[in-house]
C-alpha cells in the first residue's frame, strides 16, 4: 500500500488525557471504504469502525495504543503509536517519517506552555537543554533515528517516549550501487606500458644522436670547400 498512515487531529503522536482526538483514513475510493483499527496496550483484542474515522472523547490512558487503517480486502496501511499520558509534559515529534537531510523540530510542552527551559533525551541517553522548549535539526541524519523524550527542567516532569523515524533518499541509495565505470581507452591513458615508454625514450635518443652526426659532417663539409678556396 506504499507510505499511507491514519490521519491525526491534532497532528501529533503524544496526548494528554482528556484531550479529544480525530483518527480518520481514506482510500483511494472514498473514505467509508476503510476503517480505524487499533490494538490497545492495555488488552491483545481489536476493535474497529467501519465509518472511516474515529473520535476518542475524552482520550484516556488506556486508549493508547497502535493504530492503522484496514479496507475491506484486508490491505493495511502503515501503523501509528499514540501515547495518552496523565503527565504534566509531552513532546511533540513529526508523525511520518523524516527524510535524511529534512530540518526537524521536537518541541517540549506542557498543557498551557511552551518555550520552558526543556531537557531532551534520545535512548534514554540526555543531548542537550535547549532553553526555547524545542530542539531543531538541520540535515537530519539516519543515525538520529530513535526513542526521544524530554523533561521540563527543575520540574521534574518528564515526557513519554516516541520513535522518530528517519529514512534514506532515494538518490543516495542508488547512487550507493552505482560504481565509477572506466573505459579501456581511459586505463590505458592512466597507466601506460613501461615498456613503451623505455622505446620511446630510445628513440628520441638515437633520433638526436643522429641529427647531430649529421650537422656535423654538413658543417665539416663546409669547412673543407672554405679551405680549398683559399
Amino acid at each position: 500500500m506504499g507510505e499511507i498512515f491514519p490521519r491525526i487531529d491534532p497532528n501529533r503522536l503524544q496526548f494528554f488525557e482528556y484531550e479529544s482526538i480525530s483518527l480518520r483514513c481514506a482510500g483511494s475510493r472514498g473514505p467509508t471504504e476503510w476503517r480505524v483499527m487499533n490494538k490497545l496496550s492495555s488488552q491483545l483484542t481489536q476493535w474497529e469502525t467501519s465509518a472511516g474515522s474515529l473520535n476518542i472523547t475524552p482520550a484516556l490512558v488506556s486508549h493508547s495504543g497502535q493504530y492503522f487503517c484496514e479496507n475491506e480486502e484486508g490491505e493495511r496501511s502503515n501503523s501509528i503509536n499514540i501515547t495518552i499520558t496523565a503527565g504534566d509534559v509531552i513532546l511533540e515529534s513529526p508523525i511520518l517519517p523524516v527524510k535524511e537531510g529534512d530540518n526537524v523540530v521536537l518541541r517540549c510542552r506542557t498543557r498551557t506552555a511552551y518555550k520552558l527551559p526543556s531537557d531532551f533525551y534520545k535512548d534514554g541517553i540526555f543531548i542537550k537543554t535547549e532553553y526555547s522548549g524545542k530542539m531543531t535539526f538541520h540535515k537530519i541524519f539516519t543515525s538520529d533515528e530513535g526513542l526521544y523524550k524530554c523533561s521540563i527542567s527543575g520540574s521534574g516532569g518528564e515526557s513519554p517516549e516516541s520513535w522518530l523515524t528517519v529514512t534514506e533518499k532515494e538518490g543516495d541509495k542508488r547512487g550507493a550501487n552505482i560504481a565509477p565505470q572506466v573505459t579501456a581507452h581511459e586505463e590505458v591513458q592512466e597507466s601506460p606500458d613501461p615498456r613503451s615508454l623505455q622505446l620511446s625514450e630510445m628513440l628520441r635518443i638515437i633520433f638526436t644522436i643522429f641529427y647531430l652526426a649529421v650537422m656535423v659532417l654538413v658543417v665539416g663539409l663546409l669547412q673543407c670547400r672554405k679551405n680549398k678556396g683559399f
